[in-house]
């Protein structure tokens, strides 16, 4: 089972995502994708995660065989704000059922035994409640700018200087990437970032920084153009939103 599932993240297979997920499959091809890069680059590699809900996108670092930990921070909430100016809800959100989720998708009892889960806010966690940094971060929390930040802010501690870290749903919270771009160029931190693929965005530091580039540059969006783009699908979802209520 786990030799078949190494494959399938191998063939950027999305099959594997057999949980419901947010994700679009373009999403789902781009996240195999970077796990392909940091398997391949990193075997034992640690993968953290803030935003878990059922677990449909730690179902692949969780079946896949170079995955040495699997970290889930969620503080599951029954509802959060998002950008779009509404409140998501999420019933029954527990590890529990993610968890019971995992098993039902076929996660391998390997799989299973290296995931850690913390019903908690990133903020709140220390190293050694982690006990080992990360290779590759996922965020899909709640969708505000003032979180996306904050989290990124909060989980650099959990990551080692070569890592990548992604975001989900770029196209909402981009004045939160633009503002850690910022940040991390005023700190003079070496860093590649693209909006890839299609609302993942993604920053490279070290060792990752030249193989993200190669791999991912050609199939991103321009930037300006996204952004652009992205702030006025917004604003219109955002009054569409406002004349319902």
């Amino acid at each position: 089972m786990t030799l078949y599932r190494d494959a399938l993240i191998e063939d950027s297979d999305v099959s594997i995502f057999s949980i419901l997920t947010a994700m679009s499959q373009g999403d789902r091809t781009t996240l195999l994708d970077i796990v392909n890069l940091v398997r391949n680059e990193t075997p034992g590699y640690t993968y953290l995660e803030v935003g878990s809900d059922q677990g449909g996108s730690i179902v692949a670092p969780l079946s896949d065989s170079r995955c040495a930990a699997a970290l889930s921070v969620d503080l599951r909430p029954a509802s959060q704000p998002d950008e779009r100016g509404v409140d998501f809800n999420f019933p029954e959100n527990s590890a529990a059922r993610m968890r019971k989720l995992l098993v039902e998708a076929g996660v391998p009892r390997g799989g299973m035994l290296k995931l850690r889960t913390f019903d908690a806010d990133i903020s709140a966690l220390t190293m050694s409640e982690f006990g080992r940094l990360s290779d590759l971060v996922f965020i899909d929390a709640e969708h505000t700018n003032k979180a996306v930040f904050r989290d990124f802010v909060k989980v650099r501690r959990f990551m080692k200087s070569d890592a990548i870290i992604l975001f989900h749903d770029s196209q909402l919270i981009f004045d939160a990437l633009i503002n850690i771009e910022t940040m991390l160029d005023d700190e003079g931190v070496d860093f590649c970032s693209l909006y890839m693929p299609t609302t993942i965005f993604g920053i490279a530091f070290g060792k990752y920084e030249g193989p993200f580039r190669h791999c991912f540059e050609k199939v991103s969006y321009d930037k300006n153009l996204y952004i652009e783009k992205s702030r006025l699908n917004l604003r219109a979802e955002i009054a569409a939103n406002q004349k319902r209520s």
